[in-house]
Order: C-alpha cells, then sequence, then structure tokens
C-alpha cells in the first residue's frame, strides 16, 4: 500500500529552456533539416502517486500499480536485492533493450525521492561492476550544476549514457 505523500496528487513541472550546448553541427543545421526543435516554455501535469505518464500501461490506483525498473514504487523497491551482485545482474537482464544500458534504468530509480538508503547504496556498488564505468568528479551539466558524472561507454552494446546526481540529493542534474 503505497504512503500517504507518495499517493498524494504529485506535480510534475517541466521547463524548456531553449539553451542548448551542439555537439556536432548547429541549431540552423538542424531545422534546416527538419528537425523539431522544443520553444522555451514550462508545462506542468499533476497526477495522484506521480503517475505522470498512464499510457505505458502501469498505471492504477495507487495500491494496484506492480511498478518496475522504469516506472519505480514502493513495492518495487521493497522487491529489490541488497545484495549488489545479484542488483547487477538484474540491472543488467532490465536494460536488455534500453538505450544507455543498466545506468539509464538504475538512474530511474535513484531519480526518485523514495529510494531506501541501503538500496541507493547497494545501487551505486552494483553500477560500479559496470566493466566501462567511468566516474568523474566535480563534472557540470549543460546548466553548470556540479555533482559526481557517472558515464557508461562508448562501445557499450546498447549506447553511451551518463548521469549526474548531485551531492547530498536525489534530484536528477541532467
Amino acid at each position: 500500500m503505497a504512503s500517504a505523500g507518495l499517493a498524494a496528487e504529485w506535480v510534475s513541472r517541466y521547463t524548456v529552456t531553449g539553451k542548448r550546448q551542439w555537439v556536432e553541427g548547429t541549431e540552423e543545421a538542424a531545422r534546416a533539416a527538419g528537425v523539431h526543435l522544443d520553444e522555451p516554455r514550462t508545462t506542468e501535469r499533476r497526477a495522484p502517486c506521480g503517475d505522470f505518464v498512464p499510457e505505458l500501461g502501469e498505471s492504477g490506483p495507487c495500491a494496484n500499480v506492480a511498478g518496475s525498473w522504469r516506472h519505480p514504487t514502493e513495492a518495487f523497491l521493497d522487491t529489490l536485492p541488497r545484495d549488489p551482485a545479484e542488483l547487477h545482474r538484474q540491472l543488467d537482464q532490465a536494460a536488455q533493450d534500453v538505450p544507455g544500458g543498466p545506468l539509464a534504468v538504475a538512474a530511474d530509480v535513484l531519480a526518485t525521492a523514495w529510494v531506501p538508503e541501503d538500496l541507493r547504496a547497494a545501487l551505486y556498488q552494483a553500477l560500479a561492476k559496470l566493466p566501462d564505468l567511468t566516474v568523474s568528479d566535480r563534472a557540470a551539466n549543460l546548466d553548470g550544476r556540479v555533482g559526481v558524472a557517472l558515464r557508461a561507454g562508448p562501445g557499450r552494446r546498447r549506447g553511451r549514457s551518463s548521469w549526474t546526481p548531485p551531492p547530498g540529493g536525489s534530484s536528477v542534474n541532467g
């Protein structure tokens, strides 16, 4: 059963700033090629249980949502092992068809605010087992927010992924 805080109405505020840093090419070239680029805006959505994307097919009354790596719930988090080796195996299995691989899957879970401390530690230990993981301290995202960057790739069979969790928090920097 979801706790009262999780079952309450949640607010998701998504802001597109329009600030882009092009790694390759230019905005003009992308527009000329017909690439749609979001214009600056802020979108706000409200949903019970934080269920902002019901079309994923994992939605329902809070107590009836089984949860998954992509849509973690308290019940799902409770089923995850705290053994880093077993957690690594499950992450790898869950990431078979996920761009960015196990790091992207783990980032979905770690970006939530309700991962218990023992599971958070085990997830980081499981990620440390990725053969191509690199860790950079004091890395900045495109907005200049600094954190520790975790990167898997290049060369991962499912593409490169990077994630910058901020120091001392559970929100995602980018």
